[in-house]
């Protein structure tokens, strides 16, 4: 793009309605550029004559994005944005119609950084066509309601009740709160209902048969059910059984305790234990006795080697030794030598020095045996306290050990005596010719009962009536699932019905109103419903009559070799215009906010671009005036059929009735067409096609 500014014709004044009038940028280039707009602007021009500029330029003083960076995607991104210009700030205004002005501004800061854009008119237009793009190239579950917004929209909740049918009515505002949570209405709340409805039947179903085959599983080889009185009765002969046992036991537990030979063992057992005391404590005595000894020991060594001198002789001993020492050091080191004894005043001999340093040396010594003197007293004194404990705890062990003994002793002759008791009893009962103990052999034993039989003939009948129990619940709650599907597939069928009646007139005015700003050889299609199944398809409709508006109608309404069939497989041209018809719809009922339909057209022959431009802003409901809310630019490097472009490759700005043409460059002369309007001539053959 050259620095110099964009071919701005003068064109006719504008219609009141709040477009974009005019726009300025130095988007692609070093220079601020100009254009004037109108509510149908065509941007004309070869390659790279910065037609692509125009619509950034606009669309980033109205909005703060642009649509034209990484693959043609909306960008917001600052440091995106700032590569729009070489200059250090990016800046685009644009006027409207009502006087107001968007500016958006674009400033790179220091070290590369790149500031937040700042908008005077954030929300100064919108751009349906992004919306019509993303809703029909997502999900088909999205298209569809999307679709069915745009289809029905002037479709109430009113209505849809009324479609539905009051004995829906409870039914189907439960589900809408579940489906939908309030946040949508009409047919698009329906659709949402159609479709829990229908998932919230098949899961009941499919439910209720997981429970009734669970019901038949646990019920596969069940006997008769046991009566409550048979069970009771089991349990009743269990607990008996266990309770005479525990009288068994309880029995022979206490004749195995007061028999004359468990009091024999019992004895022993207490001697066998006072024995082991004994044992114990005698070899805690014998290991006092030995430490006791060895103590005594090492203080009459120590008594015997060491010169024992009072702590406190010691004490004074050292400090006369310690003072006598300090002054013949002091006397030994003067300097300069002294001649007199500074204690007594006498004259000191010659070689005083060496007999001071002899007395230095030998108060030392004297020091290290007094402390060594002293030492042997404190060690000795420590052996003679521990002499002293250690036979303190002779005693104590002694003590013991004589308890212990004494203990054992007793408890030996206890049981001693009394198996001389017990073989005197037993040697005279055989001499009587009595047995002992032959009283109780008279006596016939009460068998045991095996309860365990028994516990498990009671659990096989409570597990029997248990598992009827569960089978009952099974079938009760698969019944429930059923009833509560049938109410939701009755909902579903409902719901379905209703979108169908709702939907069949909606279809029909939004085929209408998108078939108007289609070229005449256009006819719109939708469809919503194939047969039971749900469909979301688009496209143009073939074969079959044309009406009056350019829609095509009901299939039923004609002949069955001229029924129309809906063409879904559209090329790049049809697509292109297509979604820019409906753009315009969406447009229409947008108002009175300010939409601008925007798009690059990259797939439009001269034939074709005619005809769309025709089809958007030419005539009829179609006007400018008539849709004051919407603004159309298309950008494009091809001439539209029926223009006349000059010498120069230039064309008039006005040579299009309704659209006003904005030439980034001189066209190529391959690439124009000069001479009559021949798209008449075109538009009948491809409609009699």
């Amino acid at each position: 793009m050259s620095t110099t500014a964009v071919s701005t014709p003068t064109v006719p004044s504008p219609s009141p309605a709040a477009f974009v009038t005019a726009v300025e940028s130095n988007i692609k280039a070093e220079a601020v550029w100009n254009a004037t707009l109108s509510p149908r602007t065509l941007i004309l021009g070869p390659n790279a004559s910065a037609k692509s500029a125009v619509l950034d330029a606009v669309r980033l003083a109205t909005t703060g994005t642009v649509a034209d960076l990484l693959g043609r995607i909306t960008v917001a991104d600052p440091s995106m944005l700032a590569t729009l210009s070489d200059a250090s700030e990016v800046m685009a205004r644009a006027t409207l119609a009502d006087g107001r002005v968007a500016q958006c501004v674009v400033t790179r800061g220091r070290a590369g950084s790149v500031k937040k854009p700042v908008l005077t008119l954030p929300d100064a237009a919108v751009y349906p066509l992004d919306g019509v793009r993303e809703a029909l190239g997502g999900k088909p579950e999205t298209t569809r309601r999307y679709l069915l917004g745009l289809v029905a929209s002037d479709i109430t909740d009113e209505h849809v009740e009324v479609a539905v049918g009051g004995a829906y009515l409870v039914d189907y505002q439960r589900c809408a709160k579940a489906a939908c949570e309030g946040k949508d209405s009409g047919v698009v709340a329906l659709g949402y209902v159609t479709d829990y409805a229908k998932k919230r039947a098949a899961d009941l179903t499919k439910e209720g048969e997981a429970i009734e085959q669970h019901g038949r599983t646990v019920g596969q080889g069940l006997g008769p059910e046991p009566t409550d009185e048979e069970v009771a009765a089991a349990r009743a002969s269990w607990e008996t059984a266990v309770a005479q046992n525990a009288v068994l036991d309880e029995q022979a537990k206490t004749k195995r305790t007061t028999s004359p030979t468990a009091q024999i063992d019992r004895a022993w057992e207490r001697v066998s234990v006072f024995e082991a005391e004994a044992v114990e404590q005698m070899g805690r005595f014998d290991a006092a006795t030995a430490a006791h000894a060895a103590k005594e020991a090492e203080r009459a060594a120590v008594a015997k080697t060491t010169d024992v001198t009072d702590h406190a002789i010691a004490t004074r001993r050292i400090g006369r030794l310690t003072a006598l020492q300090t002054i013949a050091q002091w006397h030994r080191e003067a300097k300069p030598p002294l001649d007199d004894c500074q204690l007594c005043g006498r004259t000191l001999p010659d070689g005083a020095e060496v007999r001071f340093a002899g007395l230095v040396e030998a108060c030392d010594g004297a020091v290290a045996e007094t402390r060594q003197a002293a030492m042997g007293g404190v060690k000795l004194s420590r052996l003679t306290a521990e002499v002293a404990e250690a036979a303190a705890t002779v005693e104590k062990h002694r003590v013991a050990a004589l308890v212990a003994v004494e203990r054992y002793e007793t408890a030996k002759a206890e049981a001693e005596k009394l198996a001389e008791s017990v073989g005197n009893d037993s040697a005279g009962s055989d001499e009587n010719g009595v047995a002992g103990g032959g009283g109780d052999g008279a006596t016939i034993a009460t068998p045991r009962v095996d309860t365990t039989r028994l516990s498990l003939a009671h659990d096989a009948l409570r597990s029997s009536q248990m598992r009827h129990a569960e089978v009952r619940r099974a079938y009760t709650n698969a019944g429930q699932k059923r009833a509560e599907a049938d109410v939701y597939d009755r909902l579903y069928k409902a719901c379905r019905d209703a979108v169908k009646r709702l939907l069949l007139d909606g279809i029909a005015r939004f085929e209408r109103e998108v078939s108007g700003w289609l070229p005449p050889f256009d006819r719109f299609g939708v469809q919503l419903l194939d047969g039971e199944r749900e469909v979301a398809r688009i496209g143009l409709w073939r074969g079959g009559a044309v009406g009056d508006d350019g829609s095509a109608p009901p299939a039923t309404t004609l002949p069955a070799t001229t029924s129309p069939r809906l063409h879904t497989a559209l090329s790049g041209g049809e697509w292109a215009r297509v979604i820019a018809a409906i753009a315009c719809v969406v447009a229409q009922r947008l108002a009175p906010k300010l939409c601008i339909v925007a798009f690059d057209d990259r797939s439009f022959d001269p034939v074709t671009l005619r005809a769309v431009l025709d089809g958007v802003g030419g005539v009829g409901d179609n006007r400018a005036d008539a849709v004051p809310n919407l603004q159309v630019l298309i950008a494009t490097t091809t001439c539209p059929d029926g223009v006349v472009v000059g010498d120069d490759g230039m064309v008039a700005a006005d040579a299009i009735d309704g659209w006003t043409i904005v030439q980034t460059g001189p066209l190529p002369m391959q690439n124009s067409v000069v001479g009559a309007d021949p798209l008449a001539a075109t538009l009948d053959e491809a409609v009699t096609a």
